[in-house]
C-alpha cells in the first residue's frame, strides 16, 4: 500500500470514527450552529475530520495549521454549506 493510500485509509478511519462519535454522544446540529471553534492541526488527520465533522453540524470552524493543505478543507467545509476560514499559522 503506497503513502497516500495508508493515509486516505486512516482519515476514513478518522472521519467515521468522529462520526460514530458524535452519533453516541447525542450531538444535534442546533447545539452547534452559530458557534465558533478553533481547531489547531486542521489540515489532516484528526483535526481534519474533526472540521469537517463539525463544519457539517453547522458550526463555524476556524482551521488554524502551518501547512496550506488547511485550505483546502477550509474549501470543502465551505462547499458542503458550512462555514470555514483558514488561519496559516505555525503555533508551536
Amino acid at each position: 500500500m503506497e503513502n497516500s493510500d495508508q493515509y486516505n485509509y486512516l482519515f476514513e478511519l478518522e472521519s467515521e470514527s468522529i462520526g460514530q462519535l458524535l452519533a453516541k454522544m447525542e450531538i444535534e446540529q442546533s447545539q452547534f450552529r452559530n458557534r465558533t471553534i478553533f481547531i489547531t492541526g486542521g489540515a489532516r488527520g484528526i483535526g481534519k475530520a474533526t472540521a469537517l465533522g463539525l463544519g457539517a453540524l453547522g458550526a463555524n470552524v476556524a482551521i488554524v495549521d502551518k501547512r496550506d493543505s488547511g485550505q483546502l478543507v477550509a474549501d470543502e467545509i465551505n462547499k458542503n454549506g458550512g462555514n470555514s476560514l483558514f488561519i496559516h499559522k505555525d503555533i508551536s
